[in-house]
């Protein structure tokens, strides 16, 4: 018996089936036959399943599905088009997603989300050319809530498009107001995006309607996804990334290097920046390591394809010496400033207005505006 639950969760009951290598069978051929290519107007579409498993042992049929709906969301987490049998070990976190999942739906509207800001430096010559805002949360009770359990909850609960578009509304916002602030300089505001984000073929209207809403020139929106979304919807997520670019807004690869992106996709994709990951950078330490190696031919690449690099990651005096030498333009890391609120931010841009480049001292051994108001 096959029903559909909802949106896009089925429930497949097999009765005659004598033992769960039998369900896994199942469970198998059904991913397998979803992850078939289909047809539809002309253009060819990818799927993928994944399934939770749940064997019949005297349980009610409302626990039944609630154990197998958690495995499901263990195959999902797994990696996607997958199937997982549920074990009872799994109980024990479920109660506590579905209080962060419950919590997280009121999150927005009861101000408990809020951005903070990462300065982007030039390693040429210390001065901040760029912000990257960062979502946190701080609920009343959990404190503040680690974005590693954020984003997946408002990914799970659908919220992740609500959510998305007041970060970008709001930290470009904030940037127009520090451009009027300081006399029309140009800073880079950079936010990150949901690979769920990227599946909504609406998500460049509301990236523009933000771009409108705040007066902000496409140019200075630097949008940053990771590389695991490029393993989705091909079709979608270049024809969004496309339709963004020609409007002039800029697109970087997160945590480069460490995913799945391949040589071909950053030639097809408009991708403008590469965020070099910081495994690479620490690397950086032993000029006969591969880190070192790996972090030389990105940069030299990207220049070759006129790609912009910034650094992450950067801690030390050092890997920002270093970087420099390998010609790398841009970095952020703890050693320039930990992210910070709006209004430290501000701050520093009046502190670096008052320190004209010509009376800093050199780079990278003292990026002064920076560390004056973050003490590193």
């Amino acid at each position: 018996t096959v029903a559909r639950l909802g949106g896009d969760e089925f429930v497949v009951l097999c009765q005659d089936l004598t033992s769960p290598t039998g369900a896994e069978r199942v469970a198998e051929r059904i991913v397998s036959s979803v992850a078939e290519p289909m047809t539809i107007s002309g253009q060819e579409v990818f799927l993928g399943a994944s399934v939770g498993l749940r064997t019949l042992d005297g349980a009610d049929p409302v626990t039944m599905l609630r154990d197998a709906d958690t495995a499901m969301y263990v195959a999902k987490a797994a990696g996607r088009s997958r199937w997982q049998l549920f074990e009872s070990e799994m109980a024990d976190g479920l109660t506590e997603r579905v209080s962060v999942d419950t919590d997280a739906r009121h999150a927005l509207a009861r101000g408990q989300l809020r951005l903070v800001y990462q300065p982007i430096v030039s390693l040429a010559d210390g001065a901040v050319v760029g912000v990257e805002a960062l979502l946190r949360w701080r609920h009343p009770v959990r404190g503040d809530v680690p974005p590693v359990v954020t984003v997946p909850a408002l990914e799970r609960t659908g919220l992740i498009h609500d959510v998305g578009g007041w970060a970008v509304t709001e930290a470009l916002r904030t940037t127009a107001a520090w451009r009027t602030e300081h006399g029309g300089r140009r800073l880079t505001t950079s936010v990150n995006v949901s690979s769920v984000e990227l599946t909504d073929p609406a998500y460049a209207k509301r990236v523009l309607a933000a771009l409108a809403a705040t007066g902000t020139d496409p140019g200075n929106l630097c949008l940053e996804l990771t590389e695991s979304a490029l393993i989705y919807d091909w079709a979608m997520l270049s024809g969004i990334l496309l339709q963004l670019s020609r409007l002039g807004v800029r697109i970087a690869l997160d945590d480069f290097g460490t995913g799945y992106s391949t040589l071909a996709q950053l030639a097809e994709l408009p991708i403008q920046v590469i965020k070099i990951d910081k495994t690479f950078v620490a690397g950086l330490a032993s000029p006969e390591g591969r880190h070192h190696a790996m972090a030389t031919a990105l940069i030299d690449m990207a220049a070759a394809l006129r790609i912009d690099v910034v650094a992450e990651g950067v801690e030390t005096p050092d890997q920002a010496k270093r970087l420099r030498a390998l010609n790398c333009p841009h970095a952020q890391g703890y050693l320039f400033a930990r992210p910070m609120e709006a209004a430290d931010l501000d701050s520093l841009l009046h502190l670096e207005q008052d320190s004209p480049a010509e009376h800093r001292p050199s780079p990278p051994q003292d990026l002064s505006p920076v560390h004056a108001l973050t003490g590193h």
